[in-house]
Parts: C-alpha cells; sequence; structure tokens
C-alpha cells in the first residue's frame, strides 16, 4: 500500500490520521491553513504542499479532516484556490468531518459534475482511536469509489459502515454524536457525585467500567477525572458545534428532554470555559469532596 494521499487538516484527528498513514507506509502530502502544525509531520516523512492546487497535483486521493461550516467553505468553495476550482477528473475526496447532511448532499453534486468522487466518512473513537486504528467510519458515497478507498481507511478504522445514500453517514453520525454528549454528561455528574460522598475515583472506576452503568464516555470522563485532568482530545468547540447540528434536526411535535438538556449544558460549559476548553470541564462545575472543594482535574 503505497500509493500516494493527499490530507488536508492538521487539527488534533488529522495529525493522528496522518501519523497511522505514515506508520503504514502510506506517502501522504499535507497541506494546512497554518504550516506550524505540519512541522513534526514533516519530520515523520510527510511532504508538504504550498496550497491545495500543488496538492492535487500530486495526488488523486485526499483525506480532509476539517471541522465547522467555514472550513468547508474555504476548503471546497474558495475562489481560485478551492478544491472545486482545480480539482482533476477521477479524483476521489473522503471527508472525515461531520457537517450538515445538505452540505454533504451539495458536495455529492458538485463533484458528480467534475467527474469526481466525494465520500462523506465521518468517524467515531477520538485521537487515541486514531492513532490505534481503532476509529469507526460511516461511509456514504459510490460503490465504486468506496471500494477504492477501503484498504486505506482500515489503516486507522476498525469497522466502517457503509450506507450509501449521500447525506445519510452524516445524520446517523450528528445522531451517534447527540448520544456522546448525552451518556458524557451523565457520566460526569455520576462522578461528581461519587467524589461528593467520599467516594474514591478507583473504586468507581473499577465497579463503573464492569457493571452495567458502563459506557464509552463514562471511560472518557473516567480517564479524564483519573489523569488529573488531561486531555479528552475534543474542544468545546467541536462538542457544541455537533449539538448545533443535532438541535437543529430535532423532529417537531414532540419533546426529547436528554437531547434539550444535553445541548443547553455544554453551551453553558463553553460560555464558561471557552471554545478550546476540554469537553470534560463540566466537572468544574460540581464540588468533588464532602467538604465542597474541587479536585486539580477541575480547575
Amino acid at each position: 500500500m503505497n500509493r500516494s494521499v493527499g490530507l488536508i487538516g492538521l487539527g488534533r484527528m488529522g495529525q493522528a490520521i496522518c501519523q497511522r498513514l505514515l506508520a503504514n507506509q502510506v506517502p501522504v502530502h499535507i497541506h494546512n491553513r497554518t504550516k506550524e502544525k505540519s512541522v513534526d509531520l514533516i519530520r515523520q516523512g510527510a511532504i508538504w504542499a504550498t496550497d491545495m492546487v500543488a496538492l492535487v497535483r500530486e495526488v488523486r486521493l485526499l483525506f480532509i479532516c476539517t471541522s465547522g461550516s467555514e472550513a468547508v467553505q474555504d476548503v471546497y468553495y474558495a475562489r481560485d484556490l478551492g478544491l472545486l476550482s482545480c480539482l482533476r477528473a477521477g479524483s476521489v475526496v473522503v471527508d472525515i468531518g461531520t457537517l450538515a447532511p445538505e452540505a454533504a448532499k451539495a458536495l455529492h453534486a458538485a463533484f458528480i459534475e467534475q467527474g469526481a468522487d466525494y465520500i462523506e466518512c465521518p468517524v467515531s473513537g477520538g485521537v487515541e482511536g486514531a492513532l490505534a486504528g481503532t476509529l469507526s467510519a460511516i461511509v456514504s458515497g459510490r460503490a465504486e469509489a468506496y471500494e477504492l478507498v477501503q484498504p486505506l481507511l482500515k489503516v486507522f478504522c476498525a469497522t466502517v459502515s457503509y450506507v450509501t445514500e449521500p447525506g445519510k453517514a452524516q445524520r446517523l453520525k450528528i445522531l451517534n454524536n447527540l448520544a456522546e454528549s448525552i451518556n458524557l454528561a451523565g457520566a460526569i455528574e455520576v462522578i461528581s457525585q461519587g467524589l461528593a460522598q467520599g467516594l474514591d475515583l478507583k473504586s468507581m472506576a473499577e465497579v463503573f467500567t464492569s457493571c452495567r452503568g458502563r459506557s464509552a464516555y463514562m471511560d472518557v470522563a473516567l480517564g479524564y477525572a483519573l489523569s488529573g485532568g488531561a486531555t479528552s482530545n475534543v474542544s468545546l468547540a467541536v462538542r457544541c458545534k455537533d449539538l448545533d447540528l443535532a438541535q437543529e434536526r430535532l423532529p417537531s411535535g414532540q419533546e426529547y428532554p436528554f437531547s434539550n438538556l444535553a445541548m443547553t449544558t455544554f453551551h453553558k460549559v463553553k460560555q464558561v470555559c471557552g471554545e478550546q476548553g476540554d469537553q470534560c470541564q463540566y466537572f468544574s462545575f460540581y464540588p468533588t469532596t464532602k467538604q465542597g472543594g474541587r479536585h486539580e482535574y477541575s480547575q
């Protein structure tokens, strides 16, 4: 597997996927809005491209690891330098990000006009999952293009769900992210209650990871607490962006109290802790000892 690929977007997830590809002997050409994030990857063997025009000259298969509607606009639609202005026919673009299903559908259509393939491929499992090769991916796109990229996806994904219909992968991922948020908020509240009652983290970790209250996000919350507040690798900006996408799609005429509570909760945390604060800083809203004090990780 030595076919060169391109990668645009060197946030935490993009860097992790790039490292995984390089470790598996896949040549990677990279581009990012700021070159500073590329320095370590270049040392590891990645090849820097000055802009997207230069990148698409070198590769026919690209991964996009960006976040937010503004980044989507810049990467795909920017005049002269956006992918849709310089993409070659036959190219395949795999978008790792979570975006509005309507935006994904529009990109599928725009790529077809260019004689190229757009594959929506939102992933779940965090930066640690990308580094370990254990991400879960949801893929929508043309079957022939999916078959082409599948071997590369297996470098950093343990499971891939293929659902064909444009926009469907994003709809599924948005609901998955909503479930993550609900589970994370609940896990943080439960652990905080345990600490306030005088229980120790080690005992809670043993019980909460072996009994039926366990969830992946109970593990995330416990990991954050046990590490003294080391990053969970998801910012409040990303968590709230995903929740905004979910809120826009809440079915009308029905109450969803847990969903609405998760949405308001994490936006409140972001307002207090800032966009680049960690999603687990919800811990800081609770006293975590019998005396009402706080552990170091909640500062």
